[in-house]
């Protein structure tokens, strides 16, 4: 089964939406990678995208094909990844960091 990859764009610092991200998904088992979307090229990528702040999430098929995108702290798409079995997960025995 192929799995899905979620990438938050966010900023490293002063971002309370980006905060709140972050604290909810740690609050879950889904894997997902914070990327820099203050470094030009990220912030490129997110306007392409049509969004003009962070936070931005991306969601991409284990071929790399975007499947979803969101901007700003969302708990209901929070909880439809968290209710996706094809979401990658966490290991039981890896730590999460916290925002």
């Amino acid at each position: 089964m192929p799995l899905k990859t979620v990438t938050l764009y966010s900023k490293p610092t002063g971002c309370q939406q980006c905060i709140a991200m972050k604290r909810s998904l740690n609050k879950t088992d889904i894997e997902y990678t914070v990327v820099d979307a203050t470094i030009e090229e990220n912030s490129a990528l997110i306007k392409e995208l049509g969004f003009m702040s962070a936070p931005v999430t991306l969601v991409h098929d284990a071929d790399g094909n975007l499947l979803d995108s969101f901007g700003g702290f969302r708990p209901d798409k929070i909880d439809e990844l968290n209710a996706d079995p094809e979401v990658r997960r966490v290991a039981k025995d890896t730590e999460v960091l916290s925002a």
